[in-house]
């Protein structure tokens, strides 16, 4: 008995339906990979497999409260703003900066060195009391971060 006759196309059939689910899983992975942030150097894991040169550095992230101080004619020259690592890698702040440093000082108080994620640390801004209202800027910097975190400053003094 001889083998039976197939065409050509009905060949080509099978080899087109291989190469389409071998582009869907490519397609798949991907996906993942983006998803997953390995594509971008934004991977959410922190890990790479055995073997590979995937980057892993993940782009700082965290919150400031609160996004606005006032001081009172009376009361403390003093305040406290809080810095969350909301990440999933350490983070750095910089030394923060005032527009108006004749009326407003800052300093990093406990945010020293790196900040884990989920911890928080404290800047202390502080009013140099002068008869007047004055507006200032806290200015945040964060290593890594792609921008800075402003606090608006409101202070109000009679001497």
């Amino acid at each position: 008995m001889s083998a039976p006759n197939k065409s050509f196309f009905s060949g080509l059939h099978l080899a087109v339906t291989g190469f389409a689910a071998f582009v869907t899983a490519v397609a798949a992975i991907v996906g993942l990979a983006i998803n997953q942030g390995w594509l971008s150097g934004n991977a959410k894991s922190g890990t790479g497999g055995a073997g590979t040169s995937v980057s892993t550095a993940a782009i700082p992230q965290y919150s400031v409260e609160p996004l606005a101080l006032e001081f009172q004619p009376v009361g403390p020259s003093t305040a406290s703003v809080k810095v969350t690592n909301t990440g999933v890698v350490p983070i750095a702040v910089e030394n923060p900066t005032v527009t108006d440093a004749s009326h407003f000082g800052a300093s990093v108080q406990t945010c020293a060195g790196s900040v884990d994620p989920g911890r928080s640390c404290q800047l202390q801004v502080t009013f140099k009391r002068a008869p007047g209202t004055f507006n200032a800027t806290l200015v945040i910097r964060v290593t890594g971060a792609p921008r800075a975190t402003e606090v608006a400053i409101k202070a109000t003094a009679i001497l």
